[in-house]
Parts: structure tokens; C-alpha cells; sequence
């Protein structure tokens, strides 16, 4: 009798064949994933030299402001900083140092 088992399980063994696994060649995923990668990269570089560009600019024009002003008038900065009132400045940290 074990031996009637052994040749039925090696038998439905032999016959039923496991499903292959619907998978594309590896050289296909791996172009794919290089292609993900070098897009992303650009996307990447883009970005930051935009935001480079952003923050440039900001400062230019902040320094071109404000040396247009000191130029036109170079005591109506100082002048002008003197008359706002002390409780509407901004407190820096030099001043909590020095106070």
C-alpha cells in the first residue's frame, strides 16, 4: 500500500506543471528603470537651477533697490530707518544682545 502512494503523488507531481509568472526580460526593466533615473534626474536638475535662478534674483534686485536708494539719497535710508518707531521694529538678535 505506501508504495500505491508513493507512485500516485509522484505521478500527480510529474503532471501538474507550476504557472510561469507573467515577467518581461530583465534588460527591458533595467533600460526602463535607467530611463526613470536619467528623467528624473533632469527633472531634478531643473528644479534646483530654477530655484537657484528665483533666489538670484530675489537678491539682485533687493541689492539693486536698495543701493538705488542710498545712491539717490544717501541719508534718506538712514533717515528713514531713524523715524519708525521703536515698537513697530523688527527685534534682531543683535538687539537682544546688546539690550
Amino acid at each position: 500500500m505506501p508504495t500505491m502512494m508513493l507512485l500516485i503523488g509522484m505521478k500527480i507531481s510529474f503532471t501538474k506543471k507550476p504557472i510561469k509568472p507573467m515577467m518581461k526580460k530583465p534588460t527591458d526593466v533595467a533600460c526602463a528603470i535607467f530611463a526613470n533615473s536619467v528623467a528624473s534626474g533632469f527633472v531634478h536638475r531643473r528644479i534646483s537651477l530654477y530655484d537657484s535662478f528665483i533666489k538670484s534674483m530675489a537678491g539682485f534686485l533687493t541689492y539693486s533697490i536698495a543701493s538705488a536708494d542710498i545712491s539717490a539719497d544717501p541719508g534718506g535710508l538712514l533717515r528713514a530707518a531713524q523715524s519708525v518707531p521703536a515698537s513697530s521694529r523688527l527685534i534682531g538678535w543683535r538687539d537682544v544682545v546688546h539690550h
